[in-house]
C-alpha cells in the first residue's frame, strides 16, 4: 500500500496489494455497527446516562433530531466511500514499476473533498471494531499486543481477554483497525494539512 497526492484536487493508493484492496473494500462492513449494542451506544451516545421521567421528552427529541442525523452522516460518509471504491484500476506500468514479484497491483483516485468522508469512514470501522472484538480492556489498555520475533510479527490477547469471536478473529481485527488508523493519520498530515 503506498499513499500519495496526486495532484491539488485527488489523493489516494498509488499501489494496492489485491488484499489490500480487499482490506478497503472491507471498510464499510467493518463500520457497520448493527448487532453490536456497545458499538451502537459508543457511536450513538445519549446525553446522559440513567435518566429521570422528567428528561424522558428530551432523550425522545435527542433520538429524533441528533442521534438520526448522525446515522445519516455516517452513512453518507460510507456511501462515498464505497462510491471512490468503485474507481479502483490495475496499475499502469509506471506504478508497477520496482514491485517486482507482486501479483497484480492496483491503484485508486479519490477526490480531495472526499477525504472527510474517507477520515469519519475509517473512524467508524475502527470503533465498530474495537467494541465488537473488545479490542481494549476496561481500563482502555489494548487486549492485543503485537511483538517481533525474527522479524515477523507476533499477536498475543491479553491475558482473560475473553471475546465470543474466536483469537485469529480478534487478531485480524486488531490489524484492520491499525491499518485504518494509519489511513487516518495518512489523511491528517497530508491532505487536511496542506489546505486544499
Amino acid at each position: 500500500m503506498k499513499l500519495t497526492t496526486f495532484s491539488d484536487e485527488a489523493w489516494g493508493f498509488s499501489v494496492l496489494a489485491g488484499h489490500e484492496v480487499e482490506l478497503l473494500r472491507n471498510i464499510a462492513s467493518a463500520a457497520d455497527p448493527v448487532g453490536c449494542g456497545d458499538a451502537e451506544r459508543r457511536l450513538y451516545q445519549p446525553p446522559m446516562d440513567e435518566p429521570g421521567e422528567e428528561e424522558k421528552t428530551f432523550l425522545d427529541d435527542w433520538e429524533d433530531f441528533v442521534t438520526i442525523e448522525y446515522r445519516q452522516q455516517f452513512v453518507a460518509a460510507v456511501a462515498v466511500v464505497e462510491g471512490d471504491l468503485g474507481g479502483i484500476e490495475p496499475c499502469t506500468d509506471d506504478c508497477a514499476a520496482g514491485q517486482e514479484g507482486e501479483a497484480e497491483l492496483f491503484s485508486l483516485r479519490i477526490p480531495v473533498a472526499h477525504a472527510e468522508s474517507w477520515f469519519s469512514a475509517l473512524n467508524q470501522a475502527r470503533l465498530v471494531l474495537a467494541n465488537r472484538f473488545e479490542l481494549f480492556d476496561s481500563r482502555g489498555e489494548e487486549a492485543v499486543s503485537v511483538s517481533w520475533d525474527e522479524g515477523r510479527p507476533v499477536a498475543t490477547l491479553a491475558a482473560g481477554s475473553a471475546n465470543a469471536h474466536s483469537p485469529n478473529e480478534r487478531v485480524f481485527a486488531y490489524f484492520r483497525s491499525q491499518a485504518f488508523g494509519f489511513i487516518q493519520e495518512w489523511i491528517v498530515a497530508n491532505v487536511f494539512t496542506r489546505g486544499f
